[in-house]
């Protein structure tokens, strides 16, 4: 499964971050950590929540989630005081702010999930859309100058 996370592209399979010429092997629960993240982006998940969806039924404390996203923070280029991927939500947990989406393997994108109440809730529309909707646009005002053209001859 990949994810794009901001700039970076999160694989699960192989436990990387990639954004541009840049690679970075990360551990595996900074992996899943990342991903529930992901899936919730906007939302704020609580440290017991990604304690159970990351270590299960592992007794870990509220320490071992700081080190993980500590971790991500390092290898995302993330800041704590000026967050531009994980914001702290004090004594309650975590929550993604960067544009998160989940990416399919034949298509591409297939899903996108943005922080709420961010201005980039609104994706900006894909080259591919972007073209359809000029030649669309371009297609009918030709259609029209020719129906013109007919009612003058």
């Amino acid at each position: 499964m990949k994810w794009q996370v901001g700039e970076w592209v999160a694989c699960s399979d192989t436990d990387t971050l990639q954004a541009a010429d840049v690679r970075r092997k990360i551990e595996r629960r900074a992996m899943e950590a990342l991903i529930v993240l992901a899936e919730r982006a906007g939302q704020v998940v609580k440290k017991d929540e990604l304690i159970a969806e990351v270590w299960g039924r592992i007794a870990v404390s509220d320490h071992s989630v700081a080190m993980v996203v500590s971790q991500l923070r390092r290898v995302l280029n993330d800041d704590a005081k000026a967050p531009r991927y994980i914001e702290t939500i004090t004594k309650r947990g975590y929550r993604m702010i960067a544009v998160c989406e989940k990416l399919s393997a034949e298509h591409g994108a297939a899903a996108r999930s943005a922080p709420s109440g961010a201005l980039l809730d609104v994706a900006a529309p894909r080259p591919t859309a972007l073209v359809s909707g000029i030649l669309s646009w371009w297609g009918s005002t030709r259609g029209s100058d020719g129906a013109r053209a007919k009612r003058k001859g």
